[in-house]
């Protein structure tokens, strides 16, 4: 059978990627990972990419969706990544270039899958799913 390898993306989880050639990064390793057995067929790889909604009024209500739209991979380091156990095939941003040129789901959370997120982590949350 085939496996699917599902990366949940979000704009603040890549942020500290930028920094992955001084910084090791674990978000990163398991992007290189992922990429490796995809590679060998032994997995797909799939993206989820998380935008998010916006708190912009006075009392902090929730009115406008942020898509994900942070596919710019120029951005992120020339340099192979600094963690200890990164294979060290890719630079970094031969990496992101991979992980976000890949067809994925754009996901937009809801404000209690955001609240979950934000207390447990990402384990389980409630979408609002949008096809691209």
């Amino acid at each position: 059978g085939s496996k699917v390898i599902i990366l949940i993306i979000s704009e603040k989880s890549i942020e500290k990627i930028r920094n992955a050639d001084k910084v090791s990064d674990d978000i990163l390793l398991e992007y290189e990972i992922s990429l490796e057995l995809s590679s060998n067929k032994s997995s797909q790889l799939f993206p989820l990419f998380l935008g998010e909604y916006e708190k912009n009024d006075v009392n902090g209500q929730i009115t406008t969706v942020k898509k994900f739209s942070y596919f710019n991979s120029l951005e992120f380091p020339d340099e192979f990544h600094c963690h200890r156990l990164s294979p060290k095939k890719m630079t970094i941003r031969d990496v992101m270039r991979q992980i976000l040129g890949k067809r994925g789901i754009y996901v937009e959370m809801n404000s209690v899958g955001m609240q979950k997120i934000e207390k447990e982590g990402i384990k389980l949350a409630l979408v609002d799913v949008d096809y691209y």
